[in-house]
């Protein structure tokens, strides 16, 4: 079965069966429904080989995940991103790729070789560096890309929270809590831009309070931590991903206020004192995915803000 048949069951050229098949917005809903249906009924199955060579594109949306030696790629946050970019994608008939590698250099081999072998034209970047190496080989390579996060680039499409916003609303229910908490914010030693905002969200709060906060980061070697959390009564951890792993340190049995970002599964059944920030990543993934999907790219807003929920 072939267009040529749809098109002469419905009344349509070759052509706007073609788009309405892969859901182009040019072609009216209506349109689609009628030509999709009768692709239905009478079991038509694409080439994607021949929509390749055609269209000199792959049917493929590369996630690309931060390098090993980045961050921990078992991160919920990152798996429910992926998901709701795969519901998205196979709306427009396309499947993902995710790209995974052990350093940035492994990483840029692997996307070039996907660019150029597998002609794959559309990409979500799982972390932000500014004047990060593989956004920048992105660029000149002048596929679609779209990074979760704010990579300080003018350039670059991104989809993140407001996590200067973030911040201040944490610190001001921190406050609205207890106005003579003393805080300590715990962030990774990879310094990432989001756990910058979010502290810069903090002290301004803190600030206008007239409350210090405590800055420290997180060293899954360090044999101080424990004691350094053990003087303050509020913590505050910069990501679930690295409440995990702090959290064998902590005492709970101490009146100790947690709050940490991202609500993922992993923490509920650590402890019901902890307060962690949902992010809506479901909400990102599904975002980056829909921008690289509309019809003209270069006209996409370069900053796109979700939600979140204390």
């Amino acid at each position: 079965m072939n267009l040529k048949s749809i098109a002469q069951k419905t009344g349509f050229s070759e052509s706007t069966v073609s788009r309405a098949l892969n859901n182009d917005p040019r072609i009216s809903q209506k349109t689609t429904r009628i030509i999709q249906e009768m692709a239905e009924k009478m079991n038509y199955q694409k080439d994607f080989a021949a929509m390749n060579l055609n269209n000199q594109e792959s049917n493929i949306l590369g996630i690309v995940f931060p390098p090993d030696n980045f961050t921990n790629s078992n991160n919920p946050f990152y798996i429910e991103i992926i998901k709701q970019a795969a519901y998205v994608a196979a709306k427009h008939n396309y499947m993902i790729s995710v790209i995974l590698a052990a350093n940035a250099d492994d990483l840029a081999e692997k996307i070039d070789m996907m660019i150029s072998q597998g002609k794959v034209r559309k990409y979500v970047m799982l972390y932000n560096l500014q004047n990060d190496p593989i956004i920048n080989k992105l660029k000149r390579s002048k596929v679609n890309f779209v990074v979760v996060g704010d990579p300080k680039d003018v350039d670059v499409v991104f989809v993140d929270n407001d996590n200067v916003a973030v911040g201040k609303a944490v610190a001001n229910k921190v406050m609205d809590q207890d106005r003579n908490a003393r805080p300590l914010y715990i962030k990774s030693v990879q310094n990432w831009q989001f756990e910058i905002d979010r502290q810069a969200g903090l002290l301004d709060v803190f600030e206008s309070y007239g409350t210090a906060l405590s800055t420290t980061e997180f060293d899954d070697q360090s044999r101080s931590t424990k004691d350094l959390i053990n003087q303050y009564d509020t913590i505050i951890v910069s990501s679930d991903d690295l409440l995990i792993k702090l959290y064998g340190l902590l005492d709970i049995k101490m009146k100790t206020r947690l709050i940490s970002f991202n609500n993922s599964v992993y923490i509920k059944p650590i402890s019901d004192k902890i307060i962690s920030v949902d992010l809506h990543p479901h909400e990102m993934g599904s975002k980056a995915a829909e921008l690289l999907f509309e019809p003209d790219f270069s006209d996409v807003k370069k900053a796109n803000y979700v939600g979140y929920t204390i």
